[in-house]
């Protein structure tokens, strides 16, 4: 599964039982897991139906416990597991059983830094269209990022504004998401983020 569909999944209300993301790009991985949460559970609910573990800290029978936990006075409940990359040999073992049967009421999510597909473990998320990349944007990218970026801050963005701020800034989508909000905060009475903003309130930390 693409990063693309995955997003376009979710946003048609349509949550996978598992998903593990990873990539260079953790900034994307972070906001599709946010994006993940949203839709999964009820934030009012949230202590009922949460819970995170860190595989570096997990035996995978914890993991699995939790993921086969009715959720409370819901539908679904969310299991995260973050820094999956460090989770061990027996864990993964333990987890993989868990992956041939998951639970339909909870929505499993790893994150992850990188994966390595000679394991079983990531061989079955494969076979199950569960791995999800997030890789770095290209430069010629970039502008479109930030375009869609402005968008989702409720503010269209000059496409010479958006190329300008992608040579200011570079591939920091952290930064770049930060620099656009308060774009879109200074240019609030007008319709569009124009190049002289950027040229105004963009510092440059390429």
């Amino acid at each position: 599964m693409t990063a693309q569909e995955l997003e376009t999944s979710i946003q048609k209300g349509k949550i996978p039982s598992l998903c593990y993301l990873y990539g260079e790009e953790p900034f994307l991985i972070e906001r599709s897991t946010r994006l993940l949460m949203d839709k999964a559970i009820d934030p009012s609910l949230k202590d009922f139906n949460f819970n995170v573990f860190f595989g570096n800290e997990s035996k995978g029978i914890d993991i699995v416990d939790a993921a086969l936990t009715l959720p409370m006075f819901a539908e679904r409940r969310a299991v995260l597991v973050k820094r999956a990359e460090l989770l061990k040999a027996d864990a993964l073992e333990v987890l993989l059983t868990y992956l041939q049967n998951p639970a339909e009421t909870t929505c499993l999510i790893f994150n992850g830094l990188k994966i390595d597909q000679r394991k079983k473990f990531y061989l079955e998320l494969k076979k199950l269209g569960a791995l999800v990349e997030f890789k770095r944007l290209y430069d010629n990218k970039l502008s479109g990022f930030i375009l869609n970026e402005a968008q989702v801050h409720g503010k269209p963005m000059e496409p010479a504004a958006a190329d300008l701020l992608s040579f200011l800034i570079g591939n920091n989508l952290q930064e770049l998401s930060s620099q656009i909000e308060k774009l879109a905060v200074y240019a609030v009475t007008r319709p569009k983020i124009t190049l002289e903003d950027v040229r105004v309130m963009a510092s440059s930390s390429k």
